[in-house]
């Protein structure tokens, strides 16, 4: 269909198989806008019952969007192209979400950023053994976006997980602010994943042979009953550090979160290394998107998608016309040097009250 998306009706499901693998699947303006004609196409077809999204790569399902373009027009003072580029993405996002056939994504290998605004709105997400999952816009000067600052604070634990996970708003603050990186335990006992698939090739091979409802049957399992066999790989690192990241990440601003986690100690080992861990996530992020951050998590509690679509756009716009957003694009994805310059350097000099005006407007 496109250079990078090739797509086919199987049985009676649609295809759609990412096929950049060079940039593990990084979303360009191309794909976007044929992920778009494909489930559009299918909309109507009664021939089509469902949609599978996956890769052609065990190395990434989709590492996110392909931001490099748009930090390099943002330096330029071009900021029409990033604004164009993020509304066809979140208008897709939408898309995916109100779709009326059942979407099904199949996660391997790196889901991060955009990869989640492509499935994880949608009603079936089925992840493998081996997966690293984040938002980490934080590092690069930008914000949680493609709807997850809603979809972080509206998750659905598998019956009995709930309550062995951190307090819901910490958890989506945690994310988003750290870009901690999730495991597969961590995305089925969040509810991120809707099931497990030991072959996740297998599985959507299975999905256009047998069609959907009989792959789930044979050849996926429900989340609790993976996380209990002890299938899924590593256990959930949400889980065993539930009570650290509810107390230090449910205060109420960034500047007491820094403070409550440079404070904290662990009653153990494994604590400690959590908390080191967590510390040297947020060490080189920067400070603004870090209380921008913050404040976007706390306000889409009481938001729908669509809302939060639209703040996301608004405080990511925002962000992207400061200088910290190139600088962030430089030192994490073309350089690598991970040494970025942000200023302001500090929190503390940073205005919560700037974002929290902007997404009360």
């Amino acid at each position: 269909m496109t250079q990078f998306i090739s797509t086919v009706v199987e049985g009676r499901t649609g295809i759609i198989e990412l096929d950049r693998p060079k940039a593990l699947n990084s979303l360009n303006q191309e794909m976007i806008t044929g992920i778009r004609e494909a489930v559009d196409g299918w909309l109507d077809d009664a021939a089509v019952e469902q949609v599978l999204i996956r890769s052609s790569s065990e190395r990434a399902f989709c590492a996110g969007g392909d931001v490099r373009s748009v930090a390099k027009d943002d330096a330029a003072g071009f900021h029409q192209s990033g604004d164009e580029f993020f509304e066809e993405e979140y208008g897709l996002n939408r898309r995916l979400a109100t779709y009326p056939k059942p979407i099904v994504a199949v996660w391997q290998g790196v889901v991060m950023g955009g990869g989640f605004g492509i499935s994880a709105h949608g009603s079936h997400r089925v992840v493998g053994p081996k997966v690293l999952a984040a938002m980490p816009e934080a590092a690069i000067a930008f914000v949680p976006d493609v709807g997850m600052t809603h979809r972080l604070n509206n998750l659905t634990p598998p019956e009995g997980y709930a309550e062995q996970l951190p307090e819901a708003g910490a958890l989506a603050v945690f994310l988003g602010t750290t870009g901690w990186r999730m495991n597969s335990a961590d995305l089925l006992a969040t509810g991120l994943a809707t099931h497990f698939a030991p072959d996740p090739q297998a599985f959507g091979d299975a999905v256009g042979a047998k069609g959907l409802a009989r792959a789930l049957r044979e050849d996926a399992q429900e989340p609790a009953t993976a996380l209990a066999d002890g299938v899924a790989g590593e256990p959930s690192t949400l889980i065993a550090n539930a009570q650290l990241i509810s107390e230090i990440f449910g205060e109420e601003s960034w500047l007491e979160i820094e403070q409550a986690l440079a404070a904290a100690s662990a009653p153990d080992e494994a604590g400690e290394k959590f908390l080191a861990d967590a510390r040297a996530a947020v060490k080189n992020a920067n400070p603004t998107s870090l209380v921008a951050i913050t404040e976007i998590m706390r306000h889409a509690r009481h938001t729908d998608l669509a809302t939060a679509l639209r703040n996301e756009f608004a405080v990511g716009a925002a962000l992207r016309r400061e200088p910290n957003f190139p600088e962030g694009i430089r030192a994490v994805l073309v350089e690598k040097d991970q040494s970025p310059h942000f200023e302001p350097a500090a929190a503390a000099d940073v205005d919560p009250a700037v974002w929290r005006e902007m997404l009360e407007s």
